[in-house]
């Protein structure tokens, strides 16, 4: 049996996350925390990375701003 390919970029994975992009690769993406999700997403339309950063900012404003400001921004996502 063949490795499977990232969905992203078509490169062949060699392990959980794909060494050309850093895609993580799922194998079953239909779950119940998505279905929840989606559903949060559809009925405010605000992102959960928007709620996640608004939140980080107001317990660490420094901390977030400086990570913003160093680059270091996989931590919020947008």
């Amino acid at each position: 049996m063949s490795k499977p390919h990232c969905k992203n970029c078509g490169t062949q994975l060699q392990g959980e996350y794909c060494h050309n992009c850093g895609q993580k690769w799922i194998d079953d993406r239909l779950t119940m925390k998505k279905l929840c999700v989606d559903a949060f997403d559809s009925i405010t339309n605000i992102e959960t990375g928007f709620l996640k950063t608004t939140f980080g900012f107001i317990k660490r404003p420094t901390e977030v701003f400086h990570h913003y400001i160093t680059g270091i921004t996989k931590p919020y996502p947008i």
